[in-house]
């Protein structure tokens, strides 16, 4: 439904029928295989077996079993709701990147590939309406790449941000930052989707914390459907044993209430300054129907984690938000390293402490059961804590050419500019109802067979 929803929209051949051989080609599936799923791709595609499953991802399984949620063990291929193991991009010892997946040893001795690290492109460069090239930093030095295309894939915040910067955008817009117009496209950096997500930290007891492998903390997650007659599968409900890679993250679980098909939209602009920082403004429960549907689903996942068969692993519940202090915090440094195995050990012997120390990371009611009795404050709760993914679509979108706000066509051509296109998922008309990062790999496997034609 995702990806006929494109079509419909002006990304013609982007129909589900479209893109599931592109899905194919980019993955190796070692759990199934059908005519859903890639044998021989790049990427591979696993879950985690039963014995594998950590003691929360089992309680979670009791729970749907004890209320008839389905088990959905192939959750790429049956899109029914239900209680689903998740399929993750990775080897059995890490997460399996883009560059892992394709920059293999046989790509790289390509004689037509020359790979250049510590470069930062700065401009496009023109001739007449074409982009013959780019000038790029590199080792301190300004260089220029000539070109016959030249195809950008600078990710949903960034994409608009160059293209602005090129003078590709809304004219308005660019005039006020004092910015030449190339190209009036009032569609670039508008659109931007992502999906909205609270948080719950468990402090765990030692009988429910994940065992050293496997790795990965993504094991299971329930998806179901809101009630919105227009948007089944809307929501997710992920069950992380951890929350991070350090000792203290290791003692933390993290369930997650997902909004996958949000109606809100936000938007990237210049901050007025050419080559200035982009301004995002995601407007996450701008629509109330997504603020309903977040509420609900907070109380779901409240319900969820005070159920009878995830109490005996955890000690304390409370509301998280992710933070910067939280993100410096997982950065992998030896400091990081032994100030979490302090904060671990505190933890350990004064379990106590963890409300007190997390009760800082979210702003408002800290009790669980307080926000999800009281309307007011589950309102004001998600309203204040709602945070984002990684999982950014849309600012450059496919569309047709007579769509005033497409801005690039459906084999990623920048609108009425030669020599650029752009492959990444900013292009995407629509969030996919699931993580981004495979369909991503989808439009640049796709994207690049278009170019190569």
């Amino acid at each position: 439904e995702d990806y006929d929803a494109w079509a419909e929209a002006g990304a013609t051949g982007w129909g589900w029928k479209d893109v599931l051989p592109f899905f194919r080609k980019l993955e190796t599936d070692f759990d199934f295989r059908n005519e859903m799923h890639g044998a021989d791709g790049p990427t591979p595609i696993r879950r985690h077996n039963w014995d594998e499953w950590p003691p929360l991802a089992k309680a979670g399984y009791h729970f749907a079993g004890k209320r008839q949620i389905p088990h959905i063990a192939d959750a790429n291929g049956d899109f029914r709701d239900g209680y689903c193991s998740v399929p993750i991009a990775a080897s059995r010892d890490s997460r399996a990147s883009a560059a892992i997946s394709y920059l293999d040893a046989a790509v790289r001795s390509r004689k037509n590939l020359s790979i250049v690290t510590g470069a930062m492109v700065r401009a496009l460069i023109f001739e007449g309406r074409a982009v013959v090239g780019v000038t790029a930093d590199v080792g301190g030095e300004a260089v220029d790449f000539r070109a016959r295309e030249v195809i950008l894939t600078a990710g949903a915040l960034q994409s608009p941000v160059f293209l602005l910067n090129a003078g590709i955008g809304p004219a308005e817009d660019l005039r006020a930052a004092g910015i030449e117009v190339r190209q009036d496209l009032r569609g670039v950096g508008q659109n931007l989707q992502n999906h909205p997500a609270l948080f719950i930290a468990a402090h765990l007891r030692k009988e429910g914390e994940q065992p050293a492998l496997p790795r990965n903390h993504n094991n299971t997650a329930f998806r179901y459907s809101s009630g919105d007659k227009d948007c089944p599968a809307d929501m997710y409900m992920t069950i992380q044993s951890k929350s991070s890679w350090h000792a203290i993250g290791q003692r933390l679980a993290n369930f997650s209430t997902i909004l996958h098909k949000p109606y809100s939209r936000g938007n990237v602009r210049l901050d007025g300054t050419r080559g200035g920082k982009p301004s995002i403004a995601f407007n996450f429960l701008s629509d109330e129907r997504d603020l309903a549907r977040m509420m609900a689903g907070f109380r779901r996942s409240v319900e969820v984690v005070h159920s009878d068969e995830f109490k005996p692993f955890i000690r304390r519940t409370f509301p998280v938000r992710r933070t910067d202090l939280l993100r410096k915090l997982n950065d992998r440094t030896l400091l990081n390293a032994v100030k979490t195995q302090i904060g671990a050990t505190l933890l350990d012997a004064v379990p106590a402490l963890s409300e007190w120390i997390y009760g800082a990371l979210v702003q408002g009611e800290k009790n669980l059961d307080a926000i999800i009795s009281d309307p007011d404050k589950l309102e004001a709760h998600v309203r204040t804590n709602v945070a984002g993914l990684a999982h950014h679509v849309g600012t450059c979108r496919m569309g047709a050419a007579n769509d005033p706000d497409a801005v690039v066509d459906s084999s990623g051509r920048v609108m009425n500019i030669g020599g650029l296109r752009v492959a990444d998922a900013s292009v995407m008309p629509g969030v996919p109802r699931g993580n981004t990062n495979i369909p991503t790999l989808m439009v640049a496997e796709k994207i690049a067979v278009a170019a190569a034609g």
